[in-house]
């Protein structure tokens, strides 16, 4: 796909593409430095790919994409890095164990 293709499907600017191919936007250390990134890396080509293909619809991904981070206990570790506290349960939250 083109950027500009991305663009439209992320509702964002072509500009905006650019940064994130880049690394110049999106980037965060904690999710890097995870010794489960590579799981994260994984499931965001799946998610591209998927989106891509017209196989699934934005949301639908975006949820799948925040349940592993969950399981990866990183979307909590973020939350306190920029609140100072714990992070509160979703409704959609249930007990999972990575393997």
């Amino acid at each position: 796909m083109s950027q500009t293709e991305v663009a439209k499907k992320f509702g964002v600017t072509g500009a905006a593409i650019s940064q994130y191919l880049r690394k110049k936007r999106g980037e965060n250390l904690t999710i890097q430095e995870s010794p489960n990134n590579g799981m994260y890396n994984e499931a965001i080509k799946e998610s591209a790919a998927r989106l891509a293909s017209g196989e699934t619809e934005f949301a639908d991904e975006m949820c799948r994409v925040c349940k592993i981070v969950k399981k990866m206990g990183v979307l909590a570790e973020i939350y306190r890095e920029q609140t100072g506290g714990d992070a509160p349960l979703c409704a959609c939250d249930t007990p999972v164990q990575l393997q």
